[in-house]
Parts: structure tokens; sequence; C-alpha cells
């Protein structure tokens, strides 16, 4: 069985510094309505599927787009993320 690899994770201060990067870089807009209420980061590829807590891995949603995607598990082109905000 082959051994998964650790993920980065950051201690709580610089995960607050990437996450303020991110909004900051999304111009603090949802990048897939558009709304600047409620903004939340987001992971594009989860935790628990070892994904890192890296600025291309996050992007800003706000929460009725967060608790879609979550609910839905849809992936981001269903929801209308644009490429050009994933650094794609």
């Amino acid at each position: 069985m082959p051994r998964k690899r650790p993920r980065l994770r950051l201690d709580p201060k610089s995960y607050r510094r990437l996450r303020q990067s991110v909004l900051e870089r999304d111009q603090w807009r949802c990048q897939s309505c558009g709304s600047a209420a409620g903004l939340e980061v987001h992971h594009m590829i989860s935790k628990g599927r070892l994904g890192d807590d890296v600025e291309t891995n996050l992007i800003t949603l706000c929460g009725d787009c967060h608790r879609k995607i979550h609910q839905s598990g849809e992936a981001r082109k269903s929801i209308g993320i644009p490429h050009k905000a994933l650094g794609c």
C-alpha cells in the first residue's frame, strides 16, 4: 500500500496571512458569483484529499457558493469559477 505524502499545513498565524493574500488576489469578490458579502476561502483540493494550504489551491467564495459546492460535490467548473482566478 503506497504511503500518503504529507500535505503542507500551515500554523494558524501563517494561514491567516495566506487567507488575506487570497482575498486580496481575488479582489475581495466571490470568484463564482461576484458577491463581496460573507467571503470565505475554499480549498479546491480538500484537505481530506491531501490538498495543501497554498495560494494555488485556495479560492475566494461567498458563503452561499461555498455551501453549494460542498453540498453538491460539484466540480469548480459547474459553479462558474473562472480559470483565470485560479492562475491557470
